[in-house]
């Protein structure tokens, strides 16, 4: 058994150079002099809808956010992570909902019942204060959002929660870099 699990550990991180060098090769990770939407300076951007263009990409982030999604039901926000988030709901056949905080009054859609757990996929988080609104939306309707599943962390304090919500990422910026 101490066996498999080394080789899933090795597979997993197999898939993670696999994923930052075809983020790289496909131009969804850009590097230059950039401003975040938090109003930072970078000096490189990732395209999280760009790289989920590529069905190669889109495949591989399924893979390996899959495993952080347990039993729970996805939700997403309503930004560049609804394709990943859907295609995960598709692969695991379980329901997932959009959370839509465009709008003065925040809302779900999707179905739901209250305290449910659920799984929040995010493409990328910058800073803790970004998915408040979410999370207090889904506090609101009484869903337990067990975790926030990240492709990219790139906070630069890496917290383990938000507001007592774990963070779970895939890549940070130190594996980019």
């Amino acid at each position: 058994m101490v066996v498999y699990i080394f080789k899933i550990n090795i597979e997993y991180m197999d898939q993670k150079q696999e994923l930052i060098k075809l983020l790289k090769e496909s131009g969804s990770i850009k590097f230059g002099n950039f401003i975040l939407l938090s109003g930072e300076k970078s000096d490189y951007f990732v395209d999280i809808g760009h790289a989920c263009c590529s069905p190669k990409i889109l495949e591989l982030i399924i893979e390996l956010t899959k495993p952080f999604v347990g039993n729970r039901k996805i939700v997403s926000s309503y930004n560049n992570s609804i394709p990943i988030a859907s295609c995960i709901s598709k692969e695991l056949k379980r329901p997932m909902m959009i959370i839509d905080c465009s709008e003065r009054t925040p809302r779900i859609i999707g179905e739901y019942k209250s305290e449910e757990k659920v799984s929040m996929i995010i493409g990328v988080v910058a800073h803790e204060k970004v998915y408040e609104k979410e999370l207090k939306t889904l506090k609101s309707v009484g869903l337990i959002c067990e975790n926030i599943v990240t492709v990219i962390d790139r906070r630069k304090e890496k917290i383990k929660n938000i507001n007592g919500v774990k963070i779970e990422s895939i890549l940070t910026d130190e594996d980019i870099i």
